[in-house]
């Protein structure tokens, strides 16, 4: 099969595949809130994440039913800070997502996390920059797939293009994920929310650089993205796709589950808790729903709860504590030995006093001296800004012409 670009809406060119026919699928669709693309009925402008979940869920049914058996499906979604009267809380969505596809009969076989070095810090003062995204690895079959999971932590900068489409993945986060699969000739790589047409890209050269006859499938709603896609892949073989309508709804989010409270009470100011298990974990987050837990700590206490050996329920249930009375703030991510495992930081959700979080202490001081070898920093991408004029510049790092003694730019 030669490669193709599906123009239309999601769910109606998914319609278009034959079923058990696509050996990976790989996307990352559009946040929500984040951008308006241009087109009608688009994924992300929903009213609220109930909405914007539901509706993914019903594309990604659709999806289940043309992913073979043995087939993977990775998922990269970012997530969103709802704003409030209060403190804005991290939703949370990614796990949310996992959590209902898994509902409805995915397997979710691994969790990756995209680490991006080059990212841009965030203005924000009270909480920590979000310099990652967890890629979700979905499976029909518990048992039989052709994943081949290696190190969750894949470092890999953002990477810039002349399009205007900042959400784009970088190839070699697409290479990445390629490696943890058992390509053969003949397979389908599908995205379903191809963008500017990275996945081909990828695809194609795996092609041209091996014996493996492997083609891509594009399905893009925008005009203007499959324009990007055919200059940038030479695809030639377009079908437009009438739109075909489909029901979803949004989705019930549950509380914490009723599980025996483990209140912490060491230090009125906040708590630091690693949990071992996931039962230990939800028990801990139990308890901070006690009178006897929020009478103990003061009112701007911050807290810091974690688990090494986590579940997806860890990480869905931690958006939950928003009906208990606090703000979900960072979901931090340790990284060990190529493998990871969450710290929640969060803090009550009052107006009248602000948590006691002191960023710059854990900031590195301007112009200190740092231990690392900067000739294997990757500054590709990375913002700069010249506030030293009148005039005030800033762009981003193309090419490095010249270097100190230690490598530095």
């Amino acid at each position: 099969m030669s490669d193709l670009i599906l123009h239309g809406d999601v769910y109606s060119c998914l319609d278009q595949l034959e079923d058990n026919s696509i050996a990976v699928a790989i996307t990352s669709p559009p946040y929500w809130k984040q951008r308006d693309y241009g087109f009608k009925d688009q994924i992300g402008q929903e009213k609220t994440p109930e909405e914007y979940i539901g509706r993914l869920v019903t594309v990604f049914d659709k999806l289940k039913h043309k992913i073979r058996d043995d087939g993977v499906f990775f998922l990269n979604i970012g997530d969103k800070y709802l704003n409030r009267y209060g403190k804005s809380q991290l939703l949370q969505i990614p796990y949310r997502v996992g959590y209902h596809m898994e509902k409805r009969g995915w397997n979710l076989k691994d969790i990756l996390i995209w680490y991006k070095p080059n990212h841009m810090p965030s203005p924000a003062k009270d909480r920590f920059t979000n310099t990652y995204e967890p890629i979700l690895v979905f499976t029909k079959s518990e048992r039989r797939s052709i994943y081949n999971g290696k190190e969750r932590i894949l470092r890999v900068p953002l990477q810039q293009t002349p399009w205007r489409h900042t959400a784009v993945f970088p190839e070699r986060l697409v290479e990445e994920m390629l490696k943890r699969v058992e390509l053969r000739s003949g397979d389908l790589v599908l995205d379903p929310f191809a963008g500017t047409g990275t996945v081909a890209v990828v695809t194609n050269r795996i092609r041209s650089n091996s014996s493996k006859e492997i083609s891509s499938i594009m399905i893009e709603g925008s005009k203007y993205f499959v324009g990007v896609i055919q200059e940038r892949t030479g695809i030639k073989n377009l079908v437009r796709v009438p739109n075909m309508e489909y029901g979803w709804a949004p989705v019930r989010e549950e509380r914490l589950p009723e599980v025996e409270p483990m209140e912490i009470l060491t230090d009125e100011h906040g708590e630091v808790f690693i949990a071992n298990t996931s039962d230990e974990f939800l028990s801990a987050l139990k308890g901070i729903t006690t009178s006897r837990f929020k009478n103990f700590h003061r009112e701007d206490a911050l807290y810091f709860f974690g688990v090494k050996k986590w579940t997806l329920l860890d990480l869905y249930y931690a958006h939950s504590i928003l009906y208990e009375g606090y703000v979900l703030r960072n979901t931090l991510v340790v990284s060990r030995e190529g493998d990871w495992y969450p710290v929640f930081m969060f803090a009550r959700d009052s107006t009248r006093t602000e948590y006691r979080f002191y960023l710059d202490r854990v900031r590195i001081a301007p112009k200190a001296r740092e231990k690392r070898n900067w000739w294997k920093e990757e500054f590709s991408g990375l913002r700069v800004k010249d506030t030293s004029g009148k005039i005030k510049k800033e762009g981003r790092i193309l090419e490095i012409i010249e270097r100190y003694e230690d490598g530095f730019p």
